[in-house]
């Protein structure tokens, strides 16, 4: 059966507001109402037992199975209701069946308790299933406000839309109707709305008194006939303006003039105001100030983030012997106001570099740093003959973010004979474009990079016999590693003087190339470390368009790497350079050298040769070439070399539709120790050899053109 509470509930859904309010349906009622007669009915059958409290009830077991009775006026509210015989005349107990069928209670307030917290008296029990009808004997004088029924805990007054009772909001003499619902007493009708009335009225009555509405003249009385106020307004309908009373007079509200006179300006008194664009104009024109003389330091860190600096805004000036501090300076205010672009214009008579430029500063790991040429590069000239020019980290921290762009530096102090252009350690994210270095010892050397990018750069070493053009390294003794370095359009040109074209040593991984050309170098690409297990040497580097000419030893040597591919590559040794100092013939080797610690080698189509023995001396393992031509080798002289060695260390080999052309000077086009294992070539064409194959090999083989399919070493 349904109770009161839920019959006579505020809410479609119960407790929930925003449901809409309850509308009380006449069937639910009857229902209600059909069930306590049903109870009262079976309670007037059995005799009609009354009992004031529970312990009276439960003293008295001499009642026949399912008698029923009523407790009506014990001490603990909940014990009273309707309750049921179990079990035989003398024997079984007494169990709660419902509340007592009361629709409604009259309660009674007689001032007992405070306006704030009601003591009312009910004649029977309350409980949630009857709506209470009480008085209100004196106004509330505060909020929340409570009410307690024959002297239980006391339940705070909820209106019937779920709030507390407004100060003044319960009138002393109202009746007021109700539901007990937990530990609210929720009203069905609800407050005295005159409280809420008056407060609204006493703000009018305030605003009234505040703002007096349109008038023609200044007002002397407000519209109460009381005395104006400071801060009081009105509109003054003559002049259209806002006027606001002072203290002691009336005065227009409206904007100032924005624009200061010229006097004013040039004086500096009307500091709020702007000054005219004329003058404004005027004044940029003949401004002269450095950096420093900007005096907000917020300002001026917006300046730097969006616009950058150039040395100049420092103090620097085409005079001065050195502008290596004022650039470091000004990388130093950008770092340190979270990042900004170095601008270099053109400079008369160039930058001078005596001392090292250093894109990072210690404590930050993030230098966000881009250095910029202006004009057809920025001209940066090296003073001296050793020493490093560019550093991008101190091998200390990681440096972060950080690019290179449109700079050409060059050697102007003489002859180098060390030190580094650009030096990058503990790099990350760095960006080389556009970047010509001339007379240099060693062009970039990079350690325990990553994420490191060339494009467009030229690396020109016209007196070196050392260093290199390239280092990419990570000390495998050590905890760093080099990941991720890319070459798009980068030349080394080393002039046949004797240095390297690029190095890869150590624990690097993934150093890519598209487009990377060695030319003049003792070597073109070496790949190299001091340790051996496969994680400490260079693997997983990929060499595509790579480019080696007029290589004065070997065109590219893999002493330790893997899992190395070259792709659409030229690799040519000195051989064939028809300038001097080195002429044909000169005292090159081998085109390629694979050695011993040279695993799972891939090389695709490109060509190999011009050299004065092998175009590929092969000592390592897993090796494939597929599709790749071997060209003009073998120029060592009468007593001739294979155009292909295959040493006895060499372990699983595969040659692939390739393609031996040797100028009648390569004495064999594959020699093949007797203790190579585990190799093929297959689909070969071979043209102008000597002698054709040569250990383990058939002595029909002619040279004339023939292909060798389907044989296996």
């Amino acid at each position: 059966m349904a109770t009161a509470a839920t019959v006579y509930r505020d809410y479609t859904t119960d407790g929930i507001p925003s449901s809409g309010n309850h509308k009380v349906r006449k069937s639910e009622i009857r229902q209600l109402l059909g069930g306590y007669e049903a109870i009262i009915s079976a309670f007037t059958s059995n005799g009609g037992l009354v009992y004031d409290t529970l312990a009276l009830l439960n003293a008295d077991l001499t009642r026949a199975d399912k008698s029923q009775a009523w407790v009506v006026n014990d001490p603990v509210m909940a014990n009273n209701g309707v309750y049921g015989k179990n079990g035989a005349p003398g024997t079984g107990s007494w169990s709660r069946k419902t509340d007592l069928p009361f629709s409604f209670i009259i309660a009674s307030d007689v001032g007992a308790g405070t306006p704030n917290a009601i003591q009312a008296t009910t004649s029977i029990p309350v409980s949630g299933n009857a709506l209470v009808w009480t008085n209100i004997f004196e106004a509330n004088t505060g909020s929340p406000v409570t009410i307690s029924f024959n002297g239980a805990a006391a339940l705070t007054i909820k209106t019937n839309s779920g709030n507390n009772i407004a100060t003044g909001g319960l009138v002393a003499g109202m009746i007021v109707l109700g539901i007990v619902s937990g530990t609210t007493f929720r009203l069905v009708s609800d407050q005295a709305s005159a409280a809420i009335v008056a407060a609204a009225e006493a703000v009018l009555a305030e605003f009234k008194t505040t703002y007096y509405g349109p008038l023609a003249a200044d007002p002397t009385l407000n519209p109460e006939g009381g005395a104006v106020k400071q801060g009081d307004l009105y509109l003054n309908t003559t002049s259209q303006v806002m006027k606001y009373y002072s203290g002691s007079a009336w005065v227009s509200i409206q904007a100032p003039d924005p624009y200061a006179s010229d006097a004013e300006a040039t004086a500096g008194t009307a500091t709020n105001r702007n000054m005219n664009p004329a003058k404004v104009k005027k004044e940029i024109e003949t401004v002269s100030l450095t950096l420093d003389q900007m005096a907000n330091a917020e300002t001026l860190t917006a300046i730097i983030n969006r616009t950058g600096l150039a040395p100049q805004m420092l103090g620097a000036q085409a005079s001065d012997t050195n502008h290596s501090p004022m650039i470091n300076a000004a990388i130093d205010r950008l770092i340190t106001a979270g990042g900004g672009t170095l601008w270099l214009p053109p400079m008369a008579g160039d930058w001078k570099i005596g001392t090292a430029i250093s894109c990072h500063k210690t404590g930050y790991t993030g230098s966000y740093l881009k250095v910029r040429g202006l004009g057809d590069k920025a001209r940066l000239k090296w003073l001296n003959t050793t020493g490093d020019m560019i550093l991008i980290g101190n091998g200390t921290n990681p440096v972060y973010y950080v690019t290179l762009e449109n700079l050409y530096l060059y050697a102007g102090g003489g002859a180098r004979t060390s030190g580094i252009d650009i030096k990058a350690i503990k790099a990350n994210v760095v960006n080389i474009n556009d970047v010509v270095t001339d007379g240099s010892y060693a062009g970039f050397y990079g350690e325990d990079l990553n994420s490191v990018y060339h494009k467009l750069v030229h690396y020109n070493m016209p007196n070196q016999t050392t260093g290199a053009g390239v280092t990419v390294r990570s000390n495998p003794a050590g905890s760093g590693r080099t990941d991720i370095v890319k070459f798009d359009e980068v030349t080394v040109q080393a002039y046949n003087a004797g240095s390297y074209g690029l190095i890869v040593d150590g624990r690097v991984a993934g150093v890519h190339t598209d487009g990377f050309y060695a030319l003049g170098c003792n070597r073109g690409l070496q790949l190299t470390s001091s340790a051996t297990a496969l994680a400490d040497v260079p693997n997983f580097c990929d060499f595509r368009k790579f480019e080696v000419d007029r290589a004065l030893n070997i065109g590219v040597v893999i002493e330790k790497a893997y899992r190395t591919e070259f792709s659409r590559c030229d690799i040519s040794n000195t051989s064939g350079a028809m300038d001097s100092p080195y002429p044909q013939g000169s005292n090159d080797d081998c085109a390629m050298f694979l050695s011993t610690g040279a695993w799972d080698t891939k090389v695709i189509g490109g060509r190999i040769g011009n050299c004065r023995t092998q175009a590929v001396n092969l000592q390592g393992r897993n090796t494939k070439f597929i599709g790749t031509t071997f060209n003009d080798m073998s120029k060592i002289g009468s007593a001739g070399a294979a155009a292909v060695y295959i040493a006895a260390t060499a372990n699983g080999f595969n040659f692939r539709d390739c393609t031996v052309e040797g100028f009648s000077r390569a004495s064999y086009a594959f020699q093949v120790e007797a203790a190579a294992k585990n190799g093929s070539i297959r689909d070969t064409l071979y043209k102008d050899v000597v002698t054709a194959y040569a250990t383990s090999f058939p002595a029909t083989v002619s040279n004339a053109g023939q292909i060798l399919c389907d044989y296996t070493y």
